[in-house]
């Protein structure tokens, strides 16, 4: 992997302590200008930017474009504290940059030149520090500062300073930097360790700085390789564009951990770590965003996915951190923080899911005896009356963010061209394929545990799940549909009445079945106006009358939307008062007919029949939603008008559709869609540098969303899985079937070697000894103790 590919640095939870409220992140890129191998941040919007990078001046020229080096930096090491780049900046000098992020305030690296030729070579080495502060602020400057001179600035309460050993001395070049003369004889090797600190006081910044640029640079070093090598992976697949979005997903999944707080009692995760994050003004993080104030546990779930056999304990944490919250009626946060945030809506269904992931990870039967009474009340929470509420079996969301899929044009409420519906208005197919997986994940949790009857309890309920996500099955359309909560009907987008400003208007409606209605107001101001509308007709039980104010509108951009909590038979009167001449209106009965990629989420919880599953995968999911870069959110042409984030691609999402279509048998498939995905995700790297969270369907369309989020990375447990790497097991693996995809790829954890080809694999040990699997089935095979001998074990059918 080579910059422009922007690496983030974090402190590292494993190995420090981060401060939630005060961390600063940087990124490792060639970009920006001007050009040069350089490290950014903001300090967490603390600076308009700050930059760190290196140049290599000779009497002849000065170099600090990697496009000029004599041979290109490349990334040899990658963690999410620790990078390792090797690059050689001059003819006949060799360099190997290291940097790491010891604290939250610090950053440190080692330069390491040698001399490959048989002529001395010398040149000055420039570290230049670039601060851009905030107005009061100061840009960096060099303060001979003892017998250690260091470059200092300032900006908002930050005192940067940046120390390199060896007696530097002010940079006589462009920019403010440090400058040191190395001289190199043939085959000589020598080193120069730096280091920034950013405290508030800049005594102490230089001090911290110092010390940390003194500290022992091997031992530190060392542990980070050596947890490197115990929870990653290394996945080589022929693509080098591939491999390097594979294993920056691994650098950057452990990077989102910070550790407990009094309120999580076990490390949690943000959902991006940039930059321009980390910096909390009130000074405890309550004040955070939605990118750091929790994970829902959907996201939990992917993120336990992407941690791999060495973050077993990390995913393990998240999901006792849910638990930790459990209110004595069996409500859980959907988005537990660390500062004590709370979202107040009910979490997604899928804690038993990830338990039961885990354990199969790593059998433990006494970890998981105590969650499951806490799973078993956090179930029948889904179910209780202030969840559903017509208590027929399928509860309702709350709140657009609780499904996931908040972009659905259904009920995204920023998009002016969706529909913007209350999910509690509706009867999902996603949330009943949830809660059916969750339902049935919990019972084979009572399995295990020998709790044969309340295994047997639930099946009532996951058999009225089902039902009722069967009955919404258009055999026209071959998808399963929203239905209305209230009418427990689906039906098209209906005009019903369109007016201009204020008046009372006679509509004189009827309609064969009761109808929920749906407003939209226009506003040319692009403000709220103090609008009450009164609608007033019949039910199937008598007279209705609703009164609607400002308030319970939704608002945005001079759009407000309204979904009424009642059906009508009838229509009577529409009553419009407080709003401009030029506001105009339109009533109409919502579009419960609209598609997106939720709706094929029961495949991910095996509720169709096979033949139910084959008509929604060869009508419905190949020709509607699968596209050149993977599975758009919504067919193309049920999009609103570009740019929508329901037109991209989620590697969330598309992550559950392959995983239900690998428990149907489409392997061939599901390898299509994670190459697809794959090329997507490597061509938005190549042309952003980094991530992103909404992903183009086809060339030539946007990336949308946020930078390096986790919903952006790629899904390597399914990659490994379509490879034919079902699991890790201790001194060995389990391979299910051969490799699906279009070229050999070659796995590599601990000393474990697994090369996958179409028609066999070999797993190779550390020992030498080996063997070859020609049969599809699947293969547990381990290194025996004694003697050390590869062992197929045992041979079972696996999903």
């Amino acid at each position: 992997m080579t910059p422009p590919v922007a690496v983030p640095l974090a402190a590292d939870q494993r190995l420090s302590r981060p401060e939630y409220p005060n961390d600063i992140v940087w990124e490792l890129s060639a970009a920006g200008q001007p050009p040069a191998l350089s490290l950014h941040t903001t300090f967490g919007l603390r600076a308009h930017w700050m930059r760190l990078f290196p140049r290599f001046v000779t009497p002849g020229a000065a170099v600090q474009d990697p496009q000029a080096f004599a041979a290109p930096a490349r990334l040899t090491f990658l963690s999410p504290g620790f990078v390792r780049l090797a690059f050689a900046p001059l003819p006949s000098v060799d360099a190997v940059l290291e940097i790491r992020v010891p604290t939250s305030q610090i950053l440190a690296g080692r330069f390491t030149f040698k001399n490959p030729s048989v002529l001395p070579q010398r040149f000055t080495l420039e570290w230049c520090a670039v601060l851009s502060p905030l107005p009061g602020g100061q840009s960096m400057a060099f303060l001979p500062l003892q017998l250690s001179p260091a470059l200092q600035g300032r900006s908002a309460n930050l005192a940067p300073v940046c120390f390199l050993a060896g007696g530097a001395a002010a940079s006589q070049g462009p920019y403010p930097g440090l400058a040191l003369s190395v001289d190199l004889p043939p085959g000589v090797e020598r080193s120069f360790t730096w280091a920034l600190a950013a405290l508030a006081d800049p005594q102490a910044s230089f001090e911290a700085a110092r010390a940390a640029a003194d500290s022992p640079w091997e031992a530190e070093t060392a542990r980070a390789e050596l947890l490197h090598a115990a929870q990653t992976v290394s996945i080589r697949t022929g693509s080098p564009d591939w491999d390097a979005a594979l294993a920056l997903s691994q650098h950057i999944a452990p990077a989102l951990f910070l550790p407990a707080s009094a309120h999580l009692p076990h490390p949690s995760a943000v959902l991006s770590r940039r930059p321009d994050q980390g910096h909390s003004l009130r000074g405890d993080g309550s004040d955070y965003d939605h990118q750091w104030n929790g994970q829902p546990s959907l996201d939990s779930a992917y993120l336990a996915a992407l941690l791999g056999p060495g973050g077993v304990d990390l995913a393990r944490g998240l999901l006792l951190n849910f638990l930790a919250v459990q209110q004595e009626d069996g409500f859980i946060d959907w988005k537990p923080g660390l500062a004590g945030q709370r979202s107040r809506h009910l979490a997604q269904p899928l804690l038993s899911v990830l338990a039961l992931e885990l354990h199969r990870q790593q059998p433990d039967l006494p970890w998981l005896e105590p969650l499951y009474p806490q799973l078993r009340r956090f179930f029948l929470r889904w179910f209780a009356p202030d969840r559903d509420r017509d208590q027929d079996g399928w509860p309702e969301w709350d709140h657009p963010l609780q499904t996931g899929l908040e972009d659905s044009p259904l009920y995204d409420r920023w998009n002016p061209h969706a529909q913007g519906v209350p999910p509690a208005r509706l009867e999902c197919p996603s949330l009943a394929a949830m809660l059916y997986r969750e339902g049935q994940s919990l019972g084979q949790i009572a399995a295990l545990l020998g709790r044969t009857e309340d295994q047997a309890a639930l099946q009532p309920r996951l058999n009225t799940l089902r039902q009722a996500v069967e009955s919404t099955w258009d055999s026209k359309a071959r998808t399963y549909r929203y239905r209305d909560a209230l009418t427990h009907t689906t039906r098209p987008v209906r005009l019903l009445f369109t007016f201009q400003g204020s008046g009372l208007h006679r509509l004189r409606k009827s309609f064969k079945q009761p109808t929920r209605l749906h407003l939209h107001l226009y506003t040319p101001q692009e403000i709220t106006q103090p609008v009450l509308l009164i609608l007033e007709g019949e039910g199937e039980d008598g007279p209705l009358s609703e009164e609607i104010s400002a308030v319970q509108f939704t608002w945005n951009q001079g759009h407000a939307r309204w979904t009424s909590e009642k059906a009508y038979k009838k229509l009577h009167t529409l009553a419009v008062k407080n709003i401009s001449p030029q506001t105009t209106g339109r009533l109409e009965a919502p579009d419960t007919s609209q598609d997106d990629l939720s709706l094929l989420l029961p495949l991910w919880a095996g509720i169709p029949s096979p033949r139910r599953a084959r008509e929604l995968v060869e009508t419905t999911l190949i020709p509607r939603y699968l596209q050149p870069f993977g599975l758009a959110l919504a067919p193309p042409d049920r999009c609103p008008p570009a740019p929508s984030r329901a037109c991209g691609v989620s590697p969330l999402w598309n992550a559950l559709i392959v995983d239900g279509l690998l428990q149907y048998g489409y392997f061939d498939l599901a390898a299509e869609i994670l190459t697809r995905l794959m090329n997507g995700i490597a061509a938005a790297l190549r042309a952003g540098g980094t991530f992103r969270e909404i992903y183009p369907a086809a060339p030539g369309q946007p990336c949308l969303g946020e930078m390096n989020p986790l919903r952006g990375l790629p899904p390597i447990h399914l990659f490994l899985r379509l490879a034919g790497v079902h699991q890790f097991v201790k001194n060995g693996v389990i391979v299910h079937g051969f490799n699906r995809f279009f070229t050999p790829v070659t796995v590599k954890y601990h000393q474990t070697l697994i090369s996958c080809q179409p028609r066999e694999t070999e797993v190779r040990f550390a020992t030498g000894e080996s063997i070859i699997i020609q049969d599809p089935g699947s293969h547990r095979v381990q290194l025996d103790e004694e003697p050390q001998s590869p062992n197929l074990e045992e041979r079972r059918n696996l999903p």
